[in-house]
């Protein structure tokens, strides 16, 4: 009797196993995602960031324009971008169904339209009218430049427009060495004990 009672355990055991088993099996097989992102003409494109929407997840393409990751999931939402082409929106969908995806991006040309500025990395360069200022650095923001401007320990942060006037000025504290545009368009400001 005894021999019969553990005998039903272990083939109660195996039963219940046996329906496990797929069930973890399917959670955990990834699908192989291969990218090729490439510009209208059929040039590959380098340096495309791919970011998982809702998520922190960041992937950037090779010199030959491709990226390729396993995924998990059923679907799958990416951002592809890079500064000098339009961000796109591409969606993956019945994933777990294959074994490995290929896709093709074509990201368009991106057209900026910026009105003359002259920048002068002389002392007295004139940014405004009757005002000079020493520029240290710059960036374009929208229809606007931002620059980063001062003498010695004086700094300052303007944002003017695209026709010379002032938007709007910050007095920083000593130590701003540089503004920098990262790869998602944000704009940050470079201290001299920055990492």
């Amino acid at each position: 009797m005894r021999n019969k009672l553990i005998c039903f355990k272990i083939l109660c055991t195996l039963i219940i196993v046996s329906f496990l088993v797929p069930q973890l099996t399917a959670q955990t097989t990834a699908t192989k995602i291969v990218v090729e992102v490439v510009d209208e003409k059929g040039n590959p494109i380098n340096d495309v960031y791919l970011v998982e929407a809702n998520s922190n997840y960041l992937l950037c393409t090779t010199s030959n324009g491709l990226v390729e990751f396993l995924s998990t999931s059923k679907t799958l939402s990416n951002r592809f971008s890079h500064l000098a082409f339009n961000n796109k929106l591409i969606e993956f969908k019945g994933l777990l169904k294959q074994d490995s995806v290929y896709k093709r991006v074509v990201l368009n040309s991106k057209s900026f339209g910026i009105e003359e500025v002259t920048i002068s990395t002389e002392a007295n360069s004139l940014a405004y009218q009757n005002e000079a200022i020493n520029v240290m650095d710059y960036e374009f923001y929208n229809n606007s430049i931002l620059m980063l401007s001062g003498l010695g320990r004086n700094k300052q942060l303007r944002l003017a427009s695209g026709n010379g006037y002032n938007i709007t000025s910050i007095f920083l504290p000593k130590g701003a060495k540089a503004i920098y545009k990262d790869c998602l368009n944000n704009i940050h400001l470079i201290y001299k004990d920055s990492v």
